[in-house]
């Protein structure tokens, strides 16, 4: 069921432990809008929201690149599997592509080799019990594919641009889009797989279901925004995750929530 965006008295525990992460990998809090303690509200609002509206569990990963101040920021991941680094991996990315609050708030790729390693294996997951997502801030409009997030390979798992039909797409691992045409947006991007034949989406305000067999998924790296130059992204990310089917509705309310609480107009 979906919820409205809660404000606790206190700071959720799960926040707290993400909010030591990034002081160990050298980012900080205080991003020049919002002061430390600011920040730090923003952010675990958004965890004990995701808590409230029962999707928590299904994640497995989350980015987080707005709020934050710093690009090393950037790089703790706020939520993380066992057995799996709890560290993204920078290539190429520099101060100035990330924008850590407002309407363009998160990191954006340069259409050329930026990308960021999350070290998880698409051949780790579980495509017939599968999310995976994305919140985009600014979309840029170009005739190039655009990865968004996941392994850039076929068969693989992830979201991206089309340069047939310009659009924004989520893709599932039979690249079948499940969008029917929307134009490029922003917000969230996204598709839920719970059974072996049908897959939900998300992509901005609209959303839907779509007939998509899964299939098996060949050892492949999962990235944020291109791998190694192919299909890079100008567009600019501002959230990622992946897990286990999810209630998209739910999970925009959430992310619109924390977009909104950092600037920006879900």
């Amino acid at each position: 069921m979906t919820m409205p965006w809660r404000r606790s008295a206190r700071l959720d525990a799960d926040a707290v432990d993400y909010f030591a992460r990034i002081a160990a990998a050298g980012g900080g809090l205080q991003n020049g809008l919002y002061t430390e303690r600011g920040t730090k509200r923003r952010l675990s609002d958004f965890f004990i929201s995701l808590k409230d509206m029962g999707l928590w569990l299904s994640i497995s990963e989350m980015g987080i690149f707005l709020g934050v101040s710093s690009l090393p920021a950037c790089l703790a991941k706020a939520r993380y599997a066992a057995g799996t680094p709890s560290l993204l991996t920078n290539f190429n990315f520099v101060a100035g592509d990330h924008t850590p609050a407002g309407a363009a708030s998160g990191l954006r790729g340069d259409g050329a080799t930026k990308y960021l390693a999350t070290g998880v294996d698409q051949a780790s997951l579980s495509p017939g019990n599968l999310s995976q997502w994305a919140y985009v801030s600014n979309a840029v409009t170009s005739a190039n594919t655009e990865a968004l997030f996941g392994a850039n390979i076929s068969p693989g798992v992830h979201l991206f641009k089309t340069l047939d039909t310009q659009f924004i797409s989520a893709r599932t691992a039979q690249l079948v889009p499940t969008d029917s045409g929307f134009a490029i947006t922003s917000g969230l991007i996204g598709y839920s797989r719970a059974s072996s034949s049908l897959v939900n989406w998300q992509v901005g305000v609209n959303s839907g279901s779509s007939a998509s067999a899964s299939a098996s998924l060949a050892s492949y790296p999962m990235t944020v925004l291109a791998r190694g130059g192919a299909n890079p992204t100008q567009s600019t990310v501002a959230l990622y995750g992946f897990g286990a089917a999810i209630d998209l509705v739910a999970l925009k309310t959430a992310c619109d929530g924390v977009f909104a609480a950092f600037g920006g107009t879900p």
